[in-house]
């Protein structure tokens, strides 16, 4: 009889391995059909031009990685609802018990299995691709590539399940033990997705950038996995230095949370087995932290809607609470009568309540009047939007920096803040801030303004040295490197590389030289596009562009010289200029109440505008009145008015006889001679 000091049993090993072998074949065959298999029947070798792409192996790119990803996810969780069903099943927990083996030998034993059920698979492919590598498919398969592709399957089943064998000795059933599997994933990303949607509407400057929901996924396994293919340089040739850190950290957990659930089965007791919660203690833990997070996420999702409907977020709370606590009361007491424990429910409320008023009632910690000082400041972005990962640029200048920073104290002060507790319909422009701190923090802020508080603070910034030298593209072509230029997308290939040089700086001097308002007068705009080298590189090149009006007078009056007046405006077509009431009165859909809804369909579907509609206005069509117009659109420049409008419109004949919209002209009357 074996010893029951014994810390490994061949006999449950074996019984585990033999019982399950029929998943690691068809795991080992899934794998082979989702990633060898389609690289070898999509791709000749012959033919490399799609190989460029993949330096190591083409099973390390995205879209042949998806399924495997997939599978290191839902294999050991399956794995290990299979493997340890000895404590899920009353019928399986007596019998595995009775049998002559400590409860540790019955542990590692199960799971050697449930690791050599796994890890097999992957080896094999591993080896499979090897082969196929040394056979004359080293473009697709070479040896390196084949090696972390098995080392990265194989950490990820290793990871993952051990957060699986950890739930599952904390519950006895099963669909609690897959339900608690997921919930310790995302608990972390469902605090964070709950704190963004209650900060958004009642957090003033509050900037949903996910920078903390990123930063709480980055320790999470699934997200670890998910964003290892990031870290294979598939076009350079090279990979990059290997995570030792995140990586021990991550060994770390889950070396601890096997320990920790090998504790929990040597303390089990068997009768629990079937049972939600595999010790009374964990009973009220599940109860309300399930509930709390259900309540708590529902009111969240509530708030998207406060504005519109303040009650929202309690009504959804309410319900959704409820249902979820005295579901879960249900199951753990196996009994429909469990509506005399209201007390409970009504403590998750309070709690939910709590956490709401530290965002809607409290100034939460100082976050709302949170301004840094000018000398905490290494550089600083001001735009009119939030920037994605790289595109945000940053200035140094140290007159940005201190308008930025009096700019934004101006903003955070009580007499400015709104939240959805006193909104301001007025205020549907946004200023971006976000400042690099020195010591390596960043700190972001977002503020909803009026229109004239938008303009004049930007319009201010503007007129900062080396404000437009840091946030205008066009400050960051390289003279250099240019390789082409277009207006419009409309390349103007035949500009010698002295002319492109002089083109860009004709428009860097109108930049330097204008005001804010100038530089958005939008009487008429055109994009001009330069194309430059990056870093040397002659395959790597961006586009920087820029939208030219009247008011760059070197510019334009450049681009004229050289003949490219009609790339700036074509006066192919006949034109109308209309004053901008009778556009606007023409384009007027009445109020209609109370009436058939055919009756306002018929209203909203005008056509529309043709010339037959402004039969008063004459059609500019002869070459000298066409050419006349469009002298005065490229030489009239002037500045934007944020409280004007247009007096008259700029609009193009089409060929049925429609107009459209082509320039428009402020404050001064057009003419013929």
């Amino acid at each position: 009889m074996t010893s029951k000091t014994s810390l490994f049993n061949k006999g449950i090993y074996k019984s585990t391995v033999r019982r399950f072998i029929w998943g690691a074949v068809l795991y080992a065959i899934a794998l082979f059909m989702c990633t060898g298999l389609p690289i070898l029947s999509s791709v000749n070798p012959e033919n490399s031009y799609r190989l460029n792409d993949y330096v190591n192996a083409m099973l390390l790119a995205d879209e042949f990685l998806i399924f495997p990803l997939f599978f290191t996810i839902v294999v050991p969780t399956a794995a290990a609802l299979l493997v340890f069903r000895f404590v899920h099943s009353k019928r399986t927990t007596i019998f595995i018990h009775s049998l002559p083996v400590s409860r540790t030998a019955n542990y590692i034993s199960t799971l050697a299995a449930a690791f050599t059920l796994m890890f097999a698979p992957v080896t094999l492919n591993g080896i499979i691709l090897s082969v196929i590598s040394l056979c004359g498919y080293s473009e697709l398969f070479n040896l390196t590539g084949v090696a972390i592709w098995t080392g990265y399957n194989l950490l990820g089943l290793f990871l993952m399940f051990s957060a699986a064998t950890f739930v599952a000795f904390l519950t006895g059933n099963t669909f609690a033990a897959i339900g608690l599997n997921i919930l310790i994933h995302l608990i972390a990303p469902i605090f964070t997705g709950c704190f963004t949607l209650l900060a958004e509407p009642f957090l003033y400057g509050y900037v949903n950038s996910n920078i903390l929901m990123n930063t709480v996924n980055s320790w999470n396994f699934v997200t670890y996995i998910m964003n290892r293919p990031a870290h294979f340089l598939r076009q350079t040739g090279e990979l990059l230095p290997f995570d030792w850190i995140g990586f021990t950290v991550f060994m770390l957990f889950a070396i601890a949370f096997y320990i920790f659930a090998w504790l929990l089965y040597r303390k089990r007791r068997t009768e629990t087995a079937e049972d939600v919660a595999a010790y009374s203690v964990l009973n009220p833990i599940f109860k309300y932290l399930i509930s709390f997070i259900c309540t708590l996420g529902a009111c969240g999702i509530g708030c998207l809607g406060v504005h519109e409907a303040p009650a929202l977020p309690a009504v959804l709370a309410i319900i959704v609470g409820a249902v979820v606590y005295f579901a879960l009361e249900m199951m753990l007491r196996k009994s429909f009568r469990v509506f005399g424990a209201y007390k409970g429910y009504l403590g998750v409320l309070a709690a939910v309540a709590l956490t709401v008023f530290v965002f809607a009632g409290t100034p939460f910690f100082g976050f709302e009047g949170r301004v840094p000082e000018i000398s905490e400041v290494e550089a600083v972005t001001v735009e009119d939007y939030r920037p994605y990962g790289n595109e945000a640029k940053f200035s140094s200048s140290p007159a940005v920096v201190e308008y930025a920073v009096n700019m934004h104290r101006e903003l955070a002060a009580p007499e400015m803040r709104y939240t959805v507790r006193n909104s301001d319909a007025a205020r549907t422009y946004s200023i971006y801030i976000r400042y690099k701190l020195k010591g390596g923090k960043e700190l972001e802020r977002s503020y909803d303004v009026d229109k004239n508080t938008y303009y004049m603070h930007f319009s201010s910034i503007f007129e900062a040295e080396g404000f437009r030298e840091s946030f205008i593209d066009i400050f960051s072509v390289d003279e250099n490197a240019i390789t082409a230029v277009d207006i419009n997308h409309y390349d103007i290939n035949e500009l010698s590389q002295a002319q492109r040089r002089e083109l860009l700086s004709c428009i860097r001097d109108d930049v330097k030289n204008m005001s804010y308002y100038e530089y958005l007068f939008n009487g008429f705009s055109k994009a001009v596009g330069f194309r430059h080298h990056l870093y040397g590189d002659e395959y790597t090149e961006e586009r920087k562009q820029i939208s030219i009006n009247a008011n760059f007078e070197k510019t334009v009056a450049w681009l004229c010289a050289n003949g490219y007046e009609d790339i700036l405006l074509s006066i192919s077509s006949d034109f109308m200029i209309i004053e901008k009431s009778s556009w606007d009165k023409y384009m007027e859909v009445p109020e209609i109440e109370d009436v058939d809804t055919r009756i306002i369909e018929a209203a909203y579907a005008k056509e529309s505008p043709k010339v037959s509609d402004f039969a008063d206005h004459k059609v500019i069509s002869s070459p000298e009145e066409k050419k006349a117009l469009r002298s005065y659109l490229l030489t009239h420049g002037e500045e934007f008015d944020p409280n004007g409008e247009p007096e008259y419109y700029v609009c193009v004949v089409g060929e049925d006889k429609y107009l459209n919209i082509f320039a428009r002209i402020y404050e001064k009357e057009y003419v013929l001679g």
